[in-house]
Parts: C-alpha cells; structure tokens; sequence
C-alpha cells in the first residue's frame, strides 16, 4: 500500500518546469512571415515590458508575400535560438519555408495559426508551445503567458464542455487544423499516440471540420487519439453541425472558449503529457522521486 501511495504521488506528481521564465530574461521576437502593424508591436512589447522580460526585435524587409525572404527569416530565426524564448511576432502560412533549415536551439518557441507548422517541426529539437503570436499577447492571454510561464501553473484549461466522465491521460498536439494536417506523411508529422488534440481553427464551417476528422480517420490517426478539444471559431459554427461532428467520433469531444484562433488563448505545451478530469486540462509528467 505504501509502495503504491508513492507510484501514485510519482505520476501525478504536476510537471515543473525548469525551463519557464523569470523577470530579466531575453525574448526574441521573431517574424517568421506575416507582417505585424507598428500599432501590434509596440503593445505586444510594452506588454513583455511590463513582465519584466527584455526584448529583441528581429524582423526582415517587407517582401511581396512574407517578411522578408526565406533565407533572411531562416537566419533571423537562427539568430534567435539563443535567447530564452523564441516569440513569434504574428501568423500566416509562410513559416512552411523555414523547415528545410531548423536550427538546434535550447529556447522555448512560442506561436500560434500558421506558425503551428514551425512549432511542432521544432518540437522534436525544442520545447514548443501553442499560445499566441506577439499581436495577441494581451488580456486574458497575456494572463495565461504569465501563469504558466512565471508561476509555472500547470492546469492548461479549466472550462472543458462537456465534463469528463473518467480521468483521460495523453500527449499534447495543438495547433490549426489545416497546418497540423499538412503535417501528415512529411518528417514533421507529430506522433499521435495517445494524444489529445486541440484544434484551433478560424472561420471554418463544421463541413470543413468534418472533412479533416475523415481524412485522420481514414488515415488512421483518429483511432489513435484519447480526446479532441475545440477551440472557440468566430463566428461560431451552428451547433447543431457540431452534434453531428461530435456524433462521428469514436474519441471523447470536448469544447472550451479558453482558446482559438484569436483571444483569449491559453498555454498549450506541444508533446506534454496531460489529464483531463471533469472540465480540466493539466500538464502532468512522470518524474523520479
């Protein structure tokens, strides 16, 4: 009995993090390819300002599609990989074009939309984080950059619709669903055992999300995850619609509005181990005693 109260503090024993940030650190704050407005940028650092954090700028010439081109943003983003964390400034797709030239890098990658695709590229040399872009850093979701990162909080999430009926333990794999499905069939692709999945999407009818769980389902992903979450989507999709995505679901689906495609976001760390129990999302890890 002894042995197994000591298991059980072992494995649910909340992740800490040796890795989150303190007043003083150094953020670089990459653009990886979309443009960000002047107006974003200064509160997006004022805010990193305000937590004490120094930060670095490092931003190409404005191009015709991305900023900067593909080789400028691949030594930009190398420039970064020394500093603590690696923020990216804000979304779009062009950060597909960095994955042929990856730095190794010991700092936290942060980013969100498009930039999910350079996230979990990265995850397999990093610790990557689904969160938010530097124009979304503020409000609750620079509220929720703070609890995890500085207090190292691991409860990710904490309004899950419909409650959980029995404890559900996974990996994390996050991001837009479009990206994470181009990620399938390349060397990027995430492992999905056992993972929880988070879809952040935007403006998507639920025919579209439907189509996507066909494609993980015949591609036999979907048998391998433990649970899908939903993001909020704006404008909401019909219910209704969603009963019946829900409805073709062999995984337990959940829904909350504490992340999405825009604010509020919360943390979701890529490839961490999590439970989810009742209306809960926290990040758990297996460490020795």
């Amino acid at each position: 009995m002894e042995n197994r109260t000591l298991l059980n503090t072992i494995e649910e024993k909340l992740i800490e993090y040796d890795n989150k940030i303190s007043p003083g650190n150094s953020v670089a704050v990459v653009n990886v390819s979309s443009a960000i407005t002047p107006e974003q940028l200064a509160r997006g650092l004022s805010n990193l300002s305000r937590l004490g954090l120094k930060s670095t700028v490092l931003q190409g010439r404005t191009g015709p599609v991305y900023v900067g081109s593909k080789e400028e943003r691949t030594k930009l983003l190398k420039e970064a990989s020394s500093f603590s964390m690696i923020l990216c400034a804000s979304g779009g797709f062009g950060s597909f074009e960095l994955l042929d030239d990856l730095p190794h890098t010991s700092a936290m990658l942060v980013g969100m939309s498009g930039n999910a695709i350079l996230l979990h590229a990265m995850a397999k040399k990093a610790d990557c984080y689904v969160h938010s872009n530097l124009d979304g850093l503020h409000g609750k979701t620079l509220e929720n950059f703070e609890r995890f990162f500085f207090k190292g909080d691991p409860q990710v999430l904490s309004s899950l619709s419909p409650a959980a009926t029995s404890p559900i333990e996974g990996r994390i794999i996050a991001g837009q669903l479009r990206v994470i499905e181009s990620l399938i069939g390349t060397p990027f692709e995430p492992d999905w055992t056992d993972g929880i999945l988070c879809i952040e999407e935007k403006e998507r009818g639920a025919g579209d999300l439907l189509r996507a769980i066909q494609h993980f389902k015949h591609a036999g992903i979907l048998g391998k995850l433990k649970a899908i979450i939903l993001g909020h989507i704006d404008p909401s999709p019909d219910p209704t619609k969603i009963s019946y995505l829900k409805s073709q679901l062999s995984v337990p689906f959940f829904q909350t509005e504490e992340f999405g495609h825009s604010v509020p976001n919360a943390v979701l760390p890529l490839g961490k181990r999590a439970r989810i129990e009742n209306t809960t999302l926290t990040v758990v890890e297996t460490t020795p005693p």
